[in-house]
């Protein structure tokens, strides 16, 4: 039987180096103008949590692949903001914000319900 550790690891790989392309992509251009401000905030914050969650339950998988993802798309993520016009990417961080705003309601809205319905 193949040991679960080694297919998070080759899953983790896998999906941390799919940034790798992008990366190189931005440094040989600066071009960033195609790459969604929204999408790098949220993803970039969300890879952030799931670090904290694999550090916290101790799966170094999970930990490792965040880590590294951390740093290339949080790389992007830097590019982006510096390298389009200031008046694109304050509109674009204020729509993010507002997008992240929303998820965080809906996810208080889940909790509240699983809450509701764990009492009865």
């Amino acid at each position: 039987m193949i040991d679960p550790v080694f297919v998070g690891y080759v899953g983790a790989t896998l999906t941390t180096f799919s940034f790798l392309p992008q990366v190189i992509k931005v440094i040989k251009t600066h071009d960033t103008h195609s790459l969604s401000l929204n999408m790098y905030v949220m993803f970039v914050t969300g890879v952030f949590f799931w670090l904290v969650y694999g550090i916290m339950v101790k799966d170094m998988p999970v930990a490792i692949a965040n880590a590294i993802t951390l740093v290339l798309a949080g790389f992007v993520l830097y590019k982006k903001i510096t390298e389009d016009d200031i008046p694109t990417v304050v509109e674009e961080l204020q729509h993010a914000k507002d997008e992240l705003q929303e998820v965080v309601e809906e996810l208080h809205h889940a909790a509240d319900e699983l809450g509701t319905k764990d009492t009865k």
